[in-house]
């Protein structure tokens, strides 16, 4: 199992930064998390991974479902303005992969998803503004 996960990425969409991420907990063989850099007590910054096994019924070889997720708490205004809150901003990319699924086919579904999260309008219009 992974020790460490590298993510790079452009969070100013111009200059690719990297975010090392170290193995926090395994919680048997389906959860791990690692940690990032900026983790504390305080303030999460922590990747989750998590696998389900597929369970077979009749001739169908059942579906392996996944899910990665990243939680960063985020400091918030309070309703009365006057307070600063702690609370998670969390992101999950979850599949459900029929056994049998061919390589092409599940990297053209991420290829999807990648074109899907590169279009930051309307991201924050659907997650932030609650705009479909």
């Amino acid at each position: 199992m992974l020790d460490n996960i590298v993510i790079e990425y452009m969070p100013d969409r111009t200059t690719p930064v990297e975010f090392d991420y170290n193995r926090y907990r395994s919680n048997g063989i389906n959860r791990t998390s690692w940690h990032g850099e900026s983790h504390t007590d305080q303030m999460r910054d922590e990747l989750s991974l998590l696998v389900g096994d597929p369970k077979t019924s009749a001739n169908f070889r059942g579906v392996r479902k996944s899910t990665f997720k990243i939680t960063r708490d985020q400091e918030v205004t309070g309703v009365d303005t006057s307070t600063e809150l702690i609370a998670p901003l969390i992101a999950n990319v979850s599949f459900s992969a029929p056994v049998g699924t061919s390589d092409a086919a599940f990297i053209d579904v991420c290829e999807a998803i990648r074109g899907l999260l590169d279009q930051p309008a309307l991201m924050k219009s659907v997650a932030l503004n609650g705009e479909i």
